[in-house]
């Protein structure tokens, strides 16, 4: 697929979204971690571990730059990352009519940077190079109970797909 990594929005005079760098990723991988400390609040299994912060780093930096992966910033003028959202194309079935679909597997704004538009554009630049890269749907996957996450995903136009129920067997 044809892939657009020169997305770089200017969304106000203080904060700008783009593809995430390196140097990002110390940052994304907090926010990161304190995604998974909220997400634990729903279901122990999130919460991270001691070494959450430089394992993520490294998963991070294996994903930057491959052809299948948009993994967007929104950073303010002093360099501060206050979110990111991690986009990927994953491969379907060939005995399926849709051979492949975007994937955001991951976004997270800082609670003090909330409400200012940042996860509805930085949702926007993910899901727009998805579409450019060739593919026809984006899925999104979130606690049941994340009401906050829900709505605003079907802000941006999400509708209930699939379900996925688990349980603990230890």
């Amino acid at each position: 697929p044809q892939v657009d990594r020169e997305t770089h929005l200017v969304i106000s005079s203080t904060l700008t979204i783009r593809a995430a760098e390196v140097a990002d990723l110390e940052s994304v991988a907090r926010l990161w971690c304190a995604l998974q400390e909220m997400r634990s609040q729903f279901h122990s299994c999130h919460e991270p571990t001691d070494d959450a912060v430089d394992t993520q780093r490294k998963e991070l930096n294996d994903l930057l730059g491959q052809a299948e992966t948009f993994f967007h910033v929104a950073v303010e003028p002093s360099g501060q990352v206050v979110g990111y959202c991690l986009g990927t194309i994953q491969s379907r079935p060939a005995s399926l009519a849709e051979e492949q679909v975007g994937v955001i597997s991951s976004m997270f704004v800082d609670r003090n940077s909330r409400d200012a538009g940042i996860g509805q554009t930085m949702c926007r630049a993910v899901v727009d190079a998805l579409a450019r890269s060739g593919v026809t749907r984006v899925e999104a996957t979130l606690c049941a109970e994340n009401a906050d996450a829900i709505r605003f995903l079907e802000k941006q136009r999400f509708e209930l797909h699939t379900v996925t129920l688990s349980r603990d067997i230890r």
